[in-house]
């Protein structure tokens, strides 16, 4: 039984659409965090910076976008799973739009470094797999790796496109351009195919207990091991 859906007879519509979702959220997730590296070169000759400068850019995008991930999951579990991904897509796009008009070293720090990474992991594999979960408690490894094979899908259908168009709409333009796609395709098909949950902690078939929830807290994510070997291994 769907967890955000009390009528059996949508289920199958609705559990493809939400896999659906998921794919396109993480095809443009896997599309849009990779964009930078195509961008480098561009950008340190208009706007004169050094590769250097650029390259802290992105390593501090892929810090801040694994340190936020406990916390995405605690607004999963908190708030309407819709709110957070359409708030994290809404976030990307706006910050991607932002990278078109940048001058300066800190603006690109400031929106993609901090507000993009945070954006990225709002639409990550940790909130997308919670949504999966929730539909297709049965088949769930075969659901997960279709909408995650989004990510590789994006990797190159949106580098390849982009990279084509480069030399004539110019970096820019290329942000604008991956703006536009989060704005107009990923933002409606969020809206119109995720139903709104039952609020987190109501009688639902696959909702954990209260007693469940509340047994891990974020220091015993601080004191376990493999918390920290993720995070590195995301973070490289």
């Amino acid at each position: 039984v769907p967890y955000e859906s009390p009528s059996m007879k949508s289920k199958p519509l609705s559990a493809t659409f939400i896999l659906a979702t998921g794919f396109v959220l993480l095809l443009y997730n896997g599309g849009s965090r990779f964009t930078m590296g195509l961008m480098l070169k561009p950008m340190a000759d208009d706007l004169n910076w050094t590769r250097a400068t650029l390259s802290l850019t992105v390593t501090l995008f892929m810090v801040v976008s694994a340190v936020v991930l406990p916390v995405i999951g605690r607004l999963v579990d908190r708030y309407r799973i819709r709110t957070v991904l359409l708030a994290s897509v809404l976030l990307s796009s706006a910050s991607v739009a932002l990278m078109s008009v940048i001058q300066t070293p800190v603006q690109a720090v400031v929106l993609y470094g901090v507000l993009f990474a945070l954006a990225t992991a709002g639409t990550s594999i940790a909130p997308i797999g919670v949504m999966i979960s929730r539909w297709f408690p049965t088949r769930l490894g075969l659901a997960n790796s279709i909408a995650i094979s989004g990510m590789g899908a994006g990797q190159l259908v949106i580098i390849l496109v982009l990279t084509a168009q480069l030399e004539s709409i110019g970096w820019r333009g290329a942000f604008l351009v991956l703006a536009a796609l989060g704005l107009l395709l990923v933002v409606p098909l969020t809206l119109l195919s995720i139903p709104e949950p039952a609020l987190p902690g109501a009688d639902t078939p696959n909702a954990p207990s209260g007693s469940a929830r509340s047994e891990l807290k974020p220091s015993d994510l601080l004191r376990d091991s493999k918390f920290w070997y993720l995070l590195v291994i995301y973070a490289m």
